[in-house]
């Protein structure tokens, strides 16, 4: 480039795209090596989308504990169904001669089958996204909890690891529940 000094903004600014300012700079370092030219362009600002100030990020926080909820509600009706059929049929694995507070095996075993068939509807119910389904699943999370601890001379540890769960779904359908019927 003819009549350019090293170090000439200017002149290269009037070449090239206006925008994009280019710099050129002239090293010299030793007088038995060549002449190096090196070309930097500044990178454009990046712009934000048109619509980010519309966007909240609430809005989708919480939804992972609603469709936690969601899947502990069909995981916990499965179970509870496997759990009924096995107390009605007087599977082995209960603890024997157990005492209840009130029926038996065979009428808990009952009780369990029937909220394992109605967490499994609520809990497709919330994948739906169904308001009703939500304040559904928390009663009959709050009911499977406590027939859990009705139950838990039979079968001690799972009955307290059922009720915990049944727990943590509540918790996940009380508190961010409210954001399945918004969206």
């Amino acid at each position: 480039m003819p009549g350019r000094r090293a170090g000439d903004i200017s002149a290269f600014l009037a070449d090239d795209t206006p925008s994009i300012p280019t710099v050129a700079l002239r090293h010299k370092p030793d007088p038995h090596l060549k002449e190096v030219t090196v070309a930097v362009q500044l990178t454009p600002p990046t712009q934000l989308p048109a619509d980010y100030e519309s966007y909240d990020a609430d809005d989708e926080r919480g939804y992972g504990w609603v469709a936690f909820a969601g899947t502990l509600l069909l995981i916990l009706g499965t179970l509870n169904f496997i759990e009924g059929v096995a107390a009605i049929s007087n599977a082995h694995f209960f603890t024997a001669n157990a005492h209840y507070i009130a029926g038996n095996l065979n009428t808990w075993g009952w009780i369990v089958l029937c909220v394992g068939v109605l967490e499994w509807i609520v809990g497709c119910g919330v994948f739906v996204k169904n308001q009703f389904s939500r304040w559904t699943g928390v009663f009959v999370l709050g009911a499977n909890s406590i027939v859990q601890l009705m139950m838990m001379p039979a079968y001690p540890f799972w009955s307290l690891s059922i009720f915990a769960l049944d727990i943590l779904a509540i918790y996940g359908l009380i508190t961010y529940g409210g954001r399945i019927g918004q969206s």
